[in-house]
């Protein structure tokens, strides 16, 4: 069985059967673990979360079922790319995606590797990201990477092209029914219109994604959301609605994440002038 990951959140846990083969105690302490951990996951609490992931971890290499192991890995991975450990999450990112090349499941270890191309882009390093983006496999969710490839385009500073692919993830998300994915999708396309200026627009999808993340049970993201909207109203010239943007923001990141200083959400210099302001000169 092959199941897609979502950008925003974790698969759930799910039991492998391997012809009739009897379900073992290892198998159901690591199914129960992992669904606990989860549940930490979707509440921000990653600290636990990523305990009982590792406990499932080590159930799961007790049994015969490696694609449990594989999918902990991943997960693992996640919470730590969640909490800006993108060295740790690379590693296990990798070691899922060998694990699930070596189970022939194509499609899934593509999935792990565009997280690790996540990483690269999280860490600047851009010219990796690219190389792993290119890479093919028999068979991709073509969501994810469409989300994935406009991250590359965005770290790059391909602003036109970077909005064309999240347009072409948004049709197929809204098609889906993919509330998660379609949040994040305005996210990343409300902070390109940030970065160009265009702050209505901006506005419009930082509160789309917003009332997206409402219908999903993944509601820790709104802080960066929130991180967006500040930086976008204090550079509009509304400094008394940037800082309560800051301050909702502040109230409802995960434990143990940090967020930017108020001074590095004042700035502007890293915005760009908009298309229709260049062009009007």
């Amino acid at each position: 069985m092959k199941r897609k990951f979502n950008v925003f959140s974790l698969c759930f846990v799910l039991l492998f059967s391997c012809g009739g083969r009897k379900v073992s105690n290892y198998d159901r302490t690591a199914a129960a673990y992992g669904r606990s951990a989860y549940n930490c996951f979707r509440d921000g609490n990653f600290a636990e979360a990523k305990k009982l992931y590792r406990r499932a971890l080590i159930s799961a290499g007790r049994s015969d079922m490696p694609h449990q192991r594989a999918r902990y890995f991943f997960n693992i991975g996640r919470v730590l790319f969640e909490e800006g450990e993108y060295d740790s999450a690379n590693q296990y990112f990798i070691l899922s995606q060998d694990e699930f090349m070596f189970l022939g499941d194509s499609l899934t270890a593509s999935s792990a590797a565009a997280f690790i191309c996540l990483t690269y882009i999280s860490r600047g390093e851009i010219d990796s990201a690219r190389m792993i983006s290119g890479m093919s496999y028999p068979e991709r969710d073509h969501i994810l990477w469409s989300m994935v490839q406009g991250r590359v385009l965005m770290a790059g500073g391909k602003v036109s092209e970077a909005e064309k692919e999240f347009r072409v993830a948004a049709l197929k998300q809204r098609k889906k029914k993919d509330f998660g994915g379609l949040a994040l999708n305005c996210y990343y396309r409300g902070s390109l219109a940030l970065s160009s200026k265009d702050f209505q627009r901006g506005r419009e999808l930082f509160d789309s994604s917003l009332v997206l993340l409402d219908k999903v049970p993944e509601r820790y993201s709104r802080y960066r959301v929130l991180l967006g909207y500040s930086k976008l109203e204090f550079c509009s010239g509304a400094e008394e609605r940037g800082l309560r943007y800051y301050r909702r923001a502040q109230e409802c990141v995960p434990v143990g994440i940090g967020i930017p200083a108020l001074e590095d959400i004042k700035s502007c210099s890293d915005l760009r002038e908009s298309v229709d302001q260049a062009t009007a000169r």
